[in-house]
């Protein structure tokens, strides 16, 4: 080797020990994608983290979508008055109903053969529908964020946020208010952002365009309007 030349893979001025020279990939076997490198056994390793997939993923791309909900897989956001209503029905089951149930169980258990005991049988499975929903409840409250007004854009859909859409197909105008899923009532225009109308709103603006994923084919809607 001339001074001139630099030092190979086999050769090291200084007198290191020799660096082993880049093993070749076998005949026919594709390269690495740029920005990667081989792992032992011809696996790709990346620095990069891995790709939403998804409906999750197709949210987060959407202009103006918040990731708030792809963020906080378990979170429960509520509105405050929500929220209320949820801790006064919990209250009401922890106390009122639980006794109720007791004392039915109780009175039941006094006329005999629990096997052919109707009454008995009815009250045990209240008794079951109670202790669900107040396990259902613990957890929802556990899971809890009140989505406060002072971290809402007013120009963008969120929870509380009362949105008018025109449906391009036929013209047709609907009005929903975006509530939490324990929240939801559709018989009176109050869906949850969870459903899939709730879910292509979320976070987009006046004048946008959604698309809607129905049983009956993707439904497209311009957002009109929105209020608090």
């Amino acid at each position: 080797m001339t001074p001139a030349e630099g030092p190979t893979y086999n050769e090291d001025p200084r007198g290191r020990p020799h660096r082993r020279a880049p093993i070749k990939p076998k005949h026919g076997a594709p390269s690495p994608p740029a920005g990667r490198q081989a792992a032992p056994g011809g696996a790709v390793a990346s620095g990069a983290a891995p790709v939403a997939r998804g409906a999750r993923a197709r949210a987060l791309k959407r202009e103006g979508a918040r990731p708030v909900m792809a963020e906080r897989e378990r979170e429960v956001l509520l509105t405050a008055a929500g929220l209320s209503k949820l801790e006064l029905e919990l209250e009401e089951l922890k106390t009122t109903r639980r006794r109720e149930v007791a004392e039915r169980i109780k009175v039941a258990r006094e006329f005999g053969d629990l096997s052919e005991n109707s009454e008995y049988e009815a009250a045990k499975n209240e008794q079951a529908f109670v202790e669900g929903r107040i396990l259902t409840l613990e957890n929802l409250l556990r899971n809890a964020r009140i989505v406060q007004d002072s971290e809402v854009d007013p120009h963008r859909v969120n929870l509380g946020t009362t949105v008018t859409l025109r449906d391009l197909e036929d013209g047709v105008m609907y009005e929903y208010t975006i509530v939490g899923s324990s929240e939801a009532d559709p018989a009176n225009n109050r869906i949850s952002y969870q459903c899939p109308v709730g879910q292509a709103v979320f976070g987009q603006a006046t004048g946008n365009t959604v698309e809607v994923r129905l049983p009956a084919g993707v439904a497209k809607y311009e957002i009109v309007a929105l209020a608090r």
